[in-house]
Formats: structure tokens, sequence, C-alpha cells
């Protein structure tokens, strides 16, 4: 086992997808785990546990990072802003870190109805305010804490933004809306999103809404980077 899996403190890029699913880190990131004991059954998350559902945000990230349909000129694009740092961190390697907690606040904001069926109002806010917890574990700045609490706190805007413009039309008028709102976390909220979705069991309960939100996040990546 890795001396980091074990240590109250870690390096971002420390964190190996594999040894979290087996459970390696269950001293440095104990809320991690603990959200295995919450169970998701919506039309988005058909009996999954919160935890299986981050691991597999956290694959479709590491592929979706992979940039493989964007031309070479928005690879680059991409790349910088990634690379880019703050403070200590690359927005890339703050960005895993939000993958990883965007939504730790599911355990505080569950709420299921007579039929089973579950929901989480306003757990990005939950999130956004447990996220500080980590800070001190992995060494983040204070620009780079407030920079993953966005992240987290805006990830499920954009689910509200996609559902005016499938019901409305006016496509850039909520995008730019979006962007005024969320400002230099675009990109990472897009990337997330984006696995975020492939994390759903969407594709088999509304296949077209799933189609949908897929088409929409693609041209909203492809046109305004």
């Amino acid at each position: 086992m890795c001396s980091d899996c074990q240590m109250k403190k870690a390096k971002i890029k420390s964190i190996n997808i594999k040894f979290l699913e087996e459970g390696r880190y269950k001293k440095l990131l104990p809320e991690i785990y603990e959200l295995d004991k919450t169970i998701e059954n919506n039309l988005w998350h058909k009996e999954c546990t919160v935890f299986e559902h981050t691991i597999q945000v956290m694959k479709n990230l590491e592929e979706a990072l992979k940039l493989k349909w964007f031309n070479e000129q928005q690879k680059l694009e991409i790349c910088k802003t990634l690379k880019s740092r703050i403070d200590l961190h690359t927005k890339k390697d703050l960005l895993k870190l939000a993958a990883l907690l965007h939504d730790i606040g599911k355990a505080a904001s569950l709420l299921k109805d007579s039929e089973g069926n579950t929901r989480y109002p306003a757990h990005e806010i939950f999130g956004a305010n447990i996220a500080p917890d980590f800070s001190v574990r992995f060494n983040l700045s204070k620009k780079e804490e407030s920079y993953i609490k966005r992240i987290i706190e805006y990830h499920g805007l954009i689910v509200d933004v996609q559902n005016q413009i499938m019901e409305k039309g006016k496509k850039k008028y909520y995008f730019d809306l979006f962007k005024k709102i969320v400002g230099d976390v675009l990109l990472e909220l897009l990337l997330l999103f984006y696995s975020d979705l492939l994390a759903s069991d969407l594709k088999e309960t509304k296949p077209n809404e799933f189609k949908n939100r897929e088409k929409l996040t693609k041209q909203h990546l492809l046109k305004y980077l």
C-alpha cells in the first residue's frame, strides 16, 4: 500500500482511483466512504450509492480529459487553461479533487418519499460548505479552497440552464447567463457535468433527454472554448 494512502495529509496527485475504490484511503477520506451508505433512487440514479457514482464520475473525468473530440487548437487551449496554477496546484488537479467532493453534500440533504424515490435539495450548497474540511488534508490555499467550493456549488446549475434551453430554446441567451454566473470555472463545470451525466442512468431511464443533454454539453464545450 502506498504511504500516502493512510496519511492525514496527501497530495491531490497521489489519489489513485483504483486505490480509492479498494478502500485504501479510509483514514484520509472517511467522509467519502460514508457515501457508500447513501443510496440514490431516481431517474438519474437507480439504486446506486453516492460512493459508486463518485468513482464513476472520476473515471469518466479521466477519460474526458483526454479531449478526444476536440481539434488540436482546442486541445492546446484547454490544456493551457487546466495547466495554469492557482497558488500551489494546477486547475486540473483541483478539478479532480472537486470531482471527488462534488456530491459530498448528498448525505446531509437526502430526502426520500413514500415510494423510496430520493432527492437532494441544495446538496451543492451543503457540499460547498463541507469542502473546506478537506483543505488542510490537501494543503489548499484559501484561493484554491474557494475555487473548489465554486465548482461544487455550481455543478448542478447547468441542469437548470439546460432545462430552460430544452423548454424555451434561446440557447445563447441562457448559456451566456450561465457563463456570467460561474465566471472562470466554466470549463471545469462543463467537463465535470459531462462526466457526471455519463455516470448517470438517464441514458436508460430517459434516453431522449440524455441525448439532448449530451449534445448540448458538447456544443457548449466546442463553441465557447
